[in-house]
């Protein structure tokens, strides 16, 4: 448990330490951990109905079940897509059928549960160039 608290501090940290191409002068934003699917998604629906956008997405095993942590950002943005627990096969799935929509994958976290491989996505339309 602790070491899960300092993966997030660091996570946590690092994300406010990046430089950012628009300069602001406070970001709104709220991090939770050991949630499990049932509490991430509800706090994903509950995050992306009201302004938030998810900026990193942490899937891992405790105990053998699957927990997630995440770290939601309170600002506008170009049209955003987010999938958790997936397989190899749906997460590739997903990616393809995304792509012709314009969708690029933005963030990737992989873990193991119970000796199963999932996935942990979450991808964007890129702004324009220029």
């Amino acid at each position: 448990m602790r070491e899960v608290r300092r993966l997030i501090a660091a996570v946590v940290l690092s994300f406010l330490a990046c430089p950012t191409p628009v300069a602001r002068a406070w970001v709104t934003w709220v991090s939770h951990a050991e949630m499990t699917a049932s509490d991430y998604q509800t706090k994903f629906d509950f995050y992306a109905t009201n302004g938030y956008r998810l900026v990193c997405i942490s899937g891992y095993s405790q105990a053998s079940q699957e927990r997630y942590a995440a770290i939601w950002e309170q600002r506008e943005g170009p049209p955003w897509r987010a999938a958790h627990g997936m397989t190899a096969m749906d997460l590739q799935i997903a990616v393809e059928d995304n792509i012709p929509e314009g969708f690029w994958l933005k963030w990737l976290n992989s873990y193991e549960v119970a000796g199963e491989d999932r996935y942990g996505h979450f991808e964007h339309i890129p702004a324009p160039a220029g």
